[in-house]
């Protein structure tokens, strides 16, 4: 078995490769419009308010605002959205996977 560092200028940091690239380009297409129509994030374990790039990782889901939320934006998020449900992030990919 041999170990190669993938260093090449396509996706990912792997050998370029246009098919594959257009696949990765339209699945995020794909998930973008189901977040619009659903509202529901296929990013679940990312925050939903945080600024890309520095989105953290998410520890709740708020079930009236449909978004994701890290630790941060939860606080800030439940001062002023006292009555909201929020569920932790593995409870809220157990629904939306059996739903």
């Amino acid at each position: 078995r041999q170990e190669f560092e993938a260093s090449g200028g396509g996706k990912g940091g792997v050998q370029e490769n246009p098919f594959l690239d257009s696949q990765v380009d339209r699945l995020e297409e794909v998930r973008k419009a189901l977040k619009k129509i659903t509202g529901i994030s296929l990013d679940i374990d990312l925050c939903d308010v945080c600024d890309p790039p520095d989105r953290e990782d998410a520890s709740v889901r708020c079930v009236d605002c449909n978004q994701n939320l890290c630790d941060g934006c939860n606080k800030f998020h439940m001062k002023f959205n006292k009555t909201h449900k929020v569920l932790d992030i593995s409870e809220a990919s157990d629904l939306i996977i059996s739903s």
